[in-house]
């Protein structure tokens, strides 16, 4: 699908979004039982009812099975690393290559590959980063049942990303990845460096089927995408508003109450000017996009960012995204394999089929089995509180013993 306006690119981000809603959901309970220790029951309602939950006896225990698992895998992962072998593809006996021409000798073969081995084994042992690179893909590829790598060209190793922060589209294979978003950050500094790079190189003028007009730089910026943002976050800036008010800074956007509207990239100038960019790089960080990436018919793969403006949740998870009027980026990356952006690890995953949306990890069972326990354990031990006392879910005759004792002060439950 080619993404021409915002329309297109909300439509594929909230559409990617709704297919990840289930499995979403599932994560964010699972990590909130088992990281966070949260109750089985809502707190409030409990008071209501004069009640409460004594203990979270195992999720403690269920925390545990995680680490466990993820320390096992992640040391298995290490030695298998270590202990490799460097096998090089033979060459093209029928084209002349002075480069390879190395490979032809099996004597130097060997000596080179056994020394790129060892110098791998060092950084394996040295590289503090590969730990907790390894650490991270494990926890979400044990738990939930796979982890998203992000090439990166800053960082050999790529980015593993949360598995919240990623969303596919509906029935996407892990052999067969074409349209899937990724929901990221980016800082005022960036934009303002991308801002004199582009003041370099010529405009293309844009003309969507739906929306307004826009300009393309070479580089893939698009003009009024990048100039709405200021507008946006300018306009809605307490500062600016009380320096315009004070007369400190004079404007073409008209005062309106507590409120000024920009729409000009004169007012953004004026503001660097009379703030300076430290300013702006201070007060307007981490300005929320979704990269979308879309492949079509002939594989051509096409990178677009879009500003998000709300995430919209439900139950803690996000359901659907609002984005900005204009795309802030799109270039066309080429025919290349997706394995060139992203990569999948699967480790562990249970599904009933192989799309990336029904893949699951431990957590579940792990999950069910704290609440199970608990519910038993706290039912054995009578940790159920009723308005300040003990209740006793036992039978007659017991309960009979309890109230016969003279120091005995229990209220019992029929």
């Amino acid at each position: 699908m080619t993404i021409t306006d915002q329309a297109d690119a909300s439509c594929i981000v909230n559409a990617a979004v709704l297919s990840h809603a289930e499995q979403w959901e599932a994560i964010t309970n699972s990590e909130e039982i088992l990281m966070e220790y949260k109750k089985p029951f809502d707190e409030e309602d409990q008071k209501e009812n004069h009640v409460s939950w004594a203990n979270n006896w195992n999720f403690g225990k269920g925390r545990m099975v995680i680490e466990k698992g993820v320390i096992a895998n992640a040391t298995d992962v290490q030695k298998s690393l270590s202990m490799m072998e460097v096998e090089f593809k033979k060459p093209n006996e029928k084209k002349k290559d002075y480069v390879n021409e190395f490979l032809s000798n099996q004597f130097l073969v060997y000596n080179i590959g056994r020394k790129i081995a060892e110098v791998f084994a060092d950084i394996l042992e040295w590289d503090v980063r590969f730990h907790t690179f390894i650490n991270k893909i494990e926890y979400q590829a044990f738990t939930f049942g796979y982890c998203p790598v992000i090439r990166d060209k800053f960082n050999y190793l790529g980015n593993p990303i949360a598995i919240k922060r990623i969303a596919f589209e509906d029935r996407t294979t892990l052999e067969q990845i074409r349209n899937y978003v990724v929901f990221d950050s980016i800082k005022a500094e960036q934009l303002l460096e991308r801002i004199k790079i582009c003041e370099e190189f010529k405009t293309e003028l844009v003309q969507p089927c739906r929306g307004e007009d826009y300009h393309i730089y070479e580089t893939g910026w698009i003009k009024e995408g990048i100039e709405e943002i200021f507008y946006n976050l300018l306009s809605n800036n307490p500062d600016v508003v009380s320096d315009v008010r004070d007369g400190k800074l004079k404007l073409n956007a008209i005062l309106h109450e507590n409120e000024i509207k920009i729409t000009t990239w004169e007012d953004v100038s004026a503001i660097r000017e009379h703030k300076g960019d430290t300013w702006l790089t201070v007060n307007l960080n981490n300005i929320n996009i979704a990269k979308i990436f879309t492949t079509d018919s002939n594989g051509e793969i096409t990178e677009t960012y879009i500003v998000v403006t709300d995430y919209i949740y439900n139950e803690g998870y996000t359901t659907s995204v609002s984005t900005n009027q204009y795309l802030l980026y799109q270039k066309n990356l080429g025919n290349k394999p997706y394995t060139d952006y992203i990569n999948i690890i699967k480790e562990f995953g249970i599904g009933s089929d192989d799309y990336i949306q029904n893949l699951k990890g431990v957590s579940r069972q792990v999950v069910q089995d704290s609440l199970f326990y608990d519910f038993k354990r706290n039912a054995i031990e009578d940790k159920l509180l009723l308005t300040g006392n003990l209740v006793v879910n036992e039978t007659e005759d017991l309960a009979c013993s309890i109230a016969e004792s003279e120091d005995c002060n229990v209220r019992f439950d029929s």
